[in-house]
């Protein structure tokens, strides 16, 4: 509760600026719809909140075990069925009248170069800081970017490490226990993944971020709300009206930024973190596994 009190202190304007707030409301109205067991319900937000902005669709394959492992198979595949007739919906009019302009808008983001407050570009700021290396940068999908080839190139490497981030998370979501809990936890993991490892980072993804790091339980929650509530006022030492001496690369702003985008990934650590059920979960496979093998060769 105190941190989406206080969040527009911590985050600033940029909290009241953005229509993150939207898509943000219908995906902790998802995970609520979940929690109590409305599960059609749960996937027709989803759906709403992917057609709004995409990250809810990294929470749909935590969601589909969820209901598979509580409701059975019939009822998390009618689930994914709402999923798809709600975003097709959505989607439909945009798609008939201009489809290579739907095409465009997801290919696009395919496309984009590290945007300057992002993880990789963290890195390019942190070298040109200690060691002179050149950088320049330009204007371009509605956002300042590193420019260059090495820049252009980590970018790829981005997008693979964000995929994999995604599958570490939905795999140990899915070797652990279905519970609540661990649902509200890894949905809050896969945004997180979704945030530090994408292409840009800014200011605004970390509203998506505030409500569900809210609902994390235990010492984990407690971790991971400080991590976020300095990580959000970091953003405001460069954000936004020292944002033009970042495009300048000045030292204040530029370790502003790697040190935000270096919380973020501890908070990443701090929530994908695999819990005492994957563990015990994980060594009883081994230990079967080992039996097996031993049976048969005797």
């Amino acid at each position: 509760m105190a941190l989406l009190a206080l969040s527009p202190l911590l985050l600033g304007a940029v909290l009241l600026s953005r229509y993150d707030l939207f898509p943000t409301m219908l995906t902790i109205a998802a995970l609520t719809a979940l929690y109590f067991e409305r599960n059609r319900t749960g996937f027709a937000l989803l759906a709403l909140g992917t057609a709004a902005k995409a990250f809810p669709v990294v929470v749909v394959p935590i969601a589909v075990v969820y209901v598979w492992r509580r409701c059975g198979r019939r009822a998390a595949l009618g689930c994914l069925a709402v999923f798809g007739v709600v975003l097709l919906v959505c989607f439909l009019p945009f798609l008939v009248i201009a489809p290579h302009g739907v095409w465009w808008a997801v290919h696009g983001q395919e496309n984009r170069p590290l945007q300057i407050e992002s993880v990789g570009a963290a890195l390019f700021l942190a070298v040109h800081q200690l060691f002179g290396l050149h950088l320049t940068y330009y204007f371009t999908h509605s956002s300042d970017n590193l420019d260059g080839h090495p820049a252009l190139a980590f970018a790829g490497l981005m997008s693979v490490l964000q995929l994999v981030a995604l599958v570490c998370v939905w795999a140990l979501y899915a070797l652990g226990s279905a519970t609540r809990e661990r649902l509200l936890t890894a949905a809050a993991a896969a945004v997180c993944a979704f945030i530090v490892f994408d292409r840009v980072l800014s200011p605004q993804y970390l509203i998506w971020l505030t409500p569900l790091v809210a609902t994390v339980n235990g010492r984990r929650g407690l971790v991971a709300l400080a991590l976020l509530a300095c990580a959000m006022a970091m953003t405001q030492v460069y954000y936004p009206l020292h944002f033009t001496p970042l495009k300048s690369f000045a030292p204040l702003e530029s370790w502003a930024v790697v040190a935000r985008d270096l919380l973020l990934v501890t908070l990443f650590a701090t929530l994908a973190w695999p819990d005492r059920t994957v563990v015990l979960r994980r060594g009883s496979l081994l230990r079967g596994g080992v039996a097996g093998a031993t049976r048969l060769r005797s």
